[in-house]
């Protein structure tokens, strides 16, 4: 499982675009907390469909991402993008958000995933969580690949991991969530005060995570899969195993009430692909 867009992404920002903008028209802004691997193929299609309009793609963390629509229109922004449920709570709480121009039916498995889904945010896709690990750098210290959080909490790993903070990552809040729903709130507690006890390392993104388990830095880290896929790709050294009662992260969109494009209203795209 990948963060992967599912039954086509029906690309909302379409609906912003009935026809080719003018070379000196502002760009169409996303706001997105989400890494540029599945953000990339996104934005070069939908290039490639509409050569005439730029796409200018801001990447923060849901603190920043948070203050910058606060501060709208002094940073104008068109359209967000975010796996963090609390994010789009907020949006949709002090009304920056427009209604979707089409009814998009998330299916009922996923559904039960998220509780923020109405007629203004959508999912585009989903993800789950586990640990990746660097086989080279544990096979090099004699440490066995940690499967839970029970094991990343052993006194073996300390100095040998890295993670991201929930105050920086709404997936890294979802995943302490879920540790403490698994194994209590005591237990759970003591599991995650445990494993930071073990951390080499406390990364700013969840993408730096990753990035320090391939390239050896740490040897291992809970993450989500489609961080761990990627580096999969070019690694063979990179392992991946979900959680035992893994969680399901969706990832939404949505559009900003008062975005300057909508008197592009109008066609539906669709895109499909796998970030």
């Amino acid at each position: 499982m990948r963060i992967k867009i599912i039954f086509s992404l029906i690309l909302l920002f379409s609906w912003l675009f009935i026809t080719p903008a003018k070379s000196d028209e502002q760009p169409l802004v996303i706001l997105t907390t989400l890494s540029d691997t599945p953000m990339r193929p996104l934005t070069e299609a939908f290039s490639a469909r509409y050569p005439e309009t730029k796409v200018q793609v801001v990447y923060r963390r849901v603190a920043i991402a948070t203050r910058m629509m606060k501060q709208y229109p002094t940073q104008p922004v068109d359209i967000v993008m975010s796996s963090s449920a609390n994010f789009f709570h907020h949006l949709d709480r002090e009304g920056l958000l427009a209604r979707l121009p089409i009814n998009y039916e998330t299916p009922k498995w996923l559904t039960r995933h998220s509780d923020i889904l109405n007629d203004k945010i959508t999912t585009v896709g989903y993800s789950g969580i586990g640990i990746m690990s660097n086989r080279q750098y544990l096979q090099k210290l004699g440490i066995p690949a940690p499967k839970s959080w029970i094991d990343l909490s052993d006194p073996i790993y300390q100095g040998h991991l890295t993670m991201t903070t929930p105050a920086n990552s709404g997936t890294m809040q979802l995943m302490v969530e879920n540790v403490l729903q698994e194994y209590g709130w005591e237990r759970g507690w003591q599991i995650l005060l445990e494993t930071s006890g073990n951390l080499s390392s406390i990364s700013a993104r969840s993408s730096r995570v990753s990035d320090a388990i391939a390239r050896g830095i740490v040897g291992a880290g809970p993450i989500i899969d489609n961080y761990a896929f990627n580096h999969q790709k070019r690694f063979d050294f990179v392992d991946f195993s979900y959680f035992d009662k893994s969680i399901i992260l969706p990832a939404y969109v949505a559009i900003v009430a008062e975005s300057s494009k909508k008197r592009y209203c109008g066609q539906i795209y669709r895109l499909s692909f796998i970030g």
